[in-house]
Parts: C-alpha cells; sequence; structure tokens
C-alpha cells in the first residue's frame, strides 16, 4: 500500500471516515478506496514523503486535524470554518450527488430533466446532517418534511417500501451501496446529476503539514496532466 516510513524524511497522517467508495474499511486502517488510492498516487510523487489514512468518525477527523493530532483529511469540500485549521489543495475529484428513485414505482422519473418543481410533491430523504442542495431541500420542504435516516441503508429501504419517493445522496457513493447490496435493478439515478462541489486535500496548520501544499499541488497537477486523477476517479472499486 504506502511507502514504509523509513525511506522519508517526513510522514503524514492523514484521516476519513469509512464512507465506501471513497475509503474502503472500519475505523483503523483502510483497505482501499478511491481517495485513499488518490494519495498513494501523490505520495509516489512527492520526494520525502511518506504517508498512511487512518479511519475514524467524521466529526474526530476534523477535530484531530483541527488540533493537529493528523496532519490532513483527505479530499473534501471547501468551508470558511474549516479553513481555519486547514490549507486546503487544488481540487481534486468533482463530487456530484444524485437522486435515486424506485424504477417499480416511479418509472416516470427517468425522464426528470433537472426542474425540482416537477418532483416536488413527493417526499424526499436524506441522511441525518447531509447538506446537499439548499434549492433541492426548500423545493421538497414546501410540501412534505424531509425525512432523515441514520445510514444509506436505512434510507434505501425507506426508499423501496415506499416510505420516501426519492433520496438525495452522492452518486458514486449510492452506486456502491446498491450494487453490493443488489438493487441496482430496482432502485436508480434520476438522469441529472446535482450538486457538483470539488474535493480538496485538507493539511492541518496545527501540525505544520500545510507547509507541504506546494508540493502536493505540484503531484495533483502531474496526476491531472497524464490523465491518472481521471482513472483513479473512473476506476470504481
Amino acid at each position: 500500500m504506502f511507502a514504509p516510513v523509513a525511506r522519508a524524511q517526513t510522514h503524514l497522517v492523514f484521516c476519513y471516515d469509512p464512507y465506501p467508495p471513497y475509503t474502503l474499511g472500519i475505523e483503523g486502517a483502510p483497505t482501499g478506496g478511491l481517495k485513499v488510492e488518490l494519495l498513494e498516487a501523490l505520495v509516489d510523487r512527492m520526494d520525502g514523503i511518506t504517508a498512511e489514512v487512518v479511519l475514524m468518525p467524521w466529526a474526530r477527523c476534523q477535530e484531530e486535524a483541527r488540533v493537529g493530532d493528523v496532519d490532513g483529511i483527505l479530499p473534501l469540500f471547501y468551508s470558511d470554518a474549516r479553513a481555519e485549521f486547514l490549507a486546503f489543495s487544488d481540487a481534486t475529484f468533482e463530487q456530484t450527488s444524485a437522486l435515486w428513485y424506485n424504477s417499480e414505482t416511479r418509472p416516470d422519473a427517468a425522464a426528470w430533466a433537472g426542474d425540482y418543481a416537477d418532483i416536488a410533491d413527493a417526499r424526499l430523504g436524506l441522511l441525518n446532517g447531509a447538506v446537499i442542495d439548499a434549492e433541492m431541500e426548500a423545493a421538497f420542504a414546501r410540501n412534505q418534511p424531509i425525512q432523515r435516516a441514520n445510514s444509506i441503508a436505512s434510507m434505501f429501504d425507506m426508499l423501496k417500501f415506499g416510505r420516501i419517493q426519492f433520496a438525495a445522496l452522492d452518486a458514486k457513493v449510492g452506486e456502491h451501496h446498491l450494487q453490493t447490496v443488489g438493487l441496482s435493478d430496482v432502485i436508480r439515478a434520476m438522469p441529472v446529476t446535482i450538486a457538483p462541489r470539488t474535493a480538496h486535500f485538507g493539511l492541518s496548520k496545527a501540525s505544520g503539514a500545510h507547509v507541504h501544499l506546494d508540493a502536493l499541488n505540484a503531484a495533483l497537477r502531474d496526476l491531472q496532466t497524464d490523465g491518472s486523477l481521471a482513472r483513479i476517479y473512473a476506476g470504481g472499486w
């Protein structure tokens, strides 16, 4: 996986939460994932640097980066609050979300053209704490309360059994889950993706890892130029 620590002058510890297919595994050491693979590719292009990833709950990951107990966070979305304790890299992936529907009960959803007003009479499901698109949430909430779920499995069960008519979730995360549980033939993504957002590595200012930002960005440019970045993101799992 990553190079041995002894080969480098500096060893960086990154964190993230278990979030297939971006990070595969349980708390502790990951077994793979798109964002883990991206970090591996970057480290291969950074002289004097090795790295490892530790999986932990999301709130703890951010707090440990804030106080400097870890050196960075795998690609995440920018916010002003996060920028107070993280130095953000150039863009890595553009992550999109999707609206998912039950093809057996809402076959008409396959023709959706992207206007929330056309479907906002239905009930929407989101994960607890998820923030995807304010316009979408407002459109659905005008008619019915948005339903929140504690897990991806619970949210898709709500969709499968008709408690909600649509579910909003990261496109790759939804695709991975449905393939894993064998529901891809029933629950499908709407044809128009939503809420595109770029993800960036965050380097901890408190740990001093932000001094490696220029080297990380240079490695990112190399990955973009030779097509490796796109291949990693398209590679699946």
